[in-house]
């Protein structure tokens, strides 16, 4: 039987269970949201600043 993360409720089957593609497409689903929706962070003297991911990695840009 399935756990449950606490923050995402993303699902994490047991040891027991047979890999299911379309519960790591949900996940994934959970996570991109997730994601998509933090994309500025302010910072503590209150600059804006938006985050991504290109071919070289994460990067982050003032708004």
């Amino acid at each position: 039987m399935a756990d449950f993360t606490a923050n995402y409720n993303l699902e994490k089957p047991a040891q027991s269970d047979f890999y299911n593609v379309e519960v790591q497409n949900k996940n994934m689903d959970k996570i991109d949201v997730a994601l998509a929706g933090a994309k500025y962070i302010i910072s503590p003297s209150g600059e804006k600043f938006k985050w991504g991911m290109d071919v070289g990695g994460l990067f982050l840009e003032e708004v």
